[in-house]
């Protein structure tokens, strides 16, 4: 499921489940980059639908950057720089099965870049009603992180406070375009969060700056708030590489 507000296309309908399905064998690299799709009658007999419907998926798969259609080539995969990364199915498609390592690192890169400035921003432009809800919400994941038994249940309840956290920063830093863009990608932070809560201590360690955090935006104190999202953003980038360059990404998939 979705996060709240992040608006993924409908899998209800034929053509949606069509499109996720397609979407995912190409983002997983069961269809190469380059690769040309198997013929129209092939691919409509394998996956039991009408020639609309996977019209009408091709469509929307092409205007997510991922396909190619030419009238004497046929379908084919689009080099990676040309997919929509930040399009909420396409990230989502990543972030399923196995671990993409590329789109963690940039996803981190991205966050080392946004969310100093978003908590500066929040520190300075938050009102009353915005501080009183980050400062719950810092209480929520302080409670979450030290009530944590360690089982899979409790590192969901943190992850999913610490979510919540951020997002209520980026509520409160006042920009619009910058909050649309991450709504956009948390389809891809609760993976990459489970990922970094997987390095055993990583969500107390991060206690401190969290909390640091939280008490700047509240007391308006925007250079410290900046400062300890910096810091917050180095420890993150550190427990992923730790992730990455451990077996916890084969322990996630087995």
């Amino acid at each position: 499921m979705a996060p709240q507000g992040v608006k993924t296309y409908p899998s209800r309908s034929l053509h949606g489940s069509i499109v996720h399905e397609l979407g995912r064998r190409i983002v997983s690299g069961q269809y190469l980059l380059g690769e040309t799709l198997p013929i129209e009658e092939d691919l409509r007999a394998e996956l039991d639908v009408s020639r609309n419907a996977l019209h009408e998926a091709i469509k929307v798969l092409s205007a997510k950057g991922l396909l190619s259609v030419k009238t004497r080539t046929g379908t084919s995969v689009q080099p990676r720089d040309r997919w929509h990364l930040t399009d909420p199915d396409v990230l989502a498609w990543s972030m399923a099965g196995d671990i993409d390592r590329d789109v963690v690192i940039w996803l981190t890169e991205f966050r080392s870049v946004i969310e100093p400035a978003a908590a500066e921003m929040a520190a300075s432009r938050a009102s009353s009603e915005e501080r009183r809800a980050i400062g719950e919400r810092m209480r929520e994941f302080e409670n979450a992180c030290r009530e944590s038994d360690g089982s899979e249940q409790a590192r969901q309840v943190c992850i999913d406070a610490d979510i919540a956290f951020h997002g209520a920063i980026f509520s409160a830093a006042g920009n619009p375009l910058l909050e649309t863009v991450v709504t956009n990608i948390s389809s891809a932070l609760a993976p990459s969060r489970v990922l970094t809560g997987s390095v055993p201590g990583a969500s107390l360690r991060s206690l401190p700056l969290h909390l640091a955090i939280g008490r700047a935006v509240v007391e308006g104190r925007a250079s410290d708030a900046k400062t300890a999202m910096i810091e917050l953003c180095k420890s993150v980038a550190e427990d992923v590489e730790t992730a990455l360059d451990s077996e916890l990404v084969d322990e996630r998939q087995t």
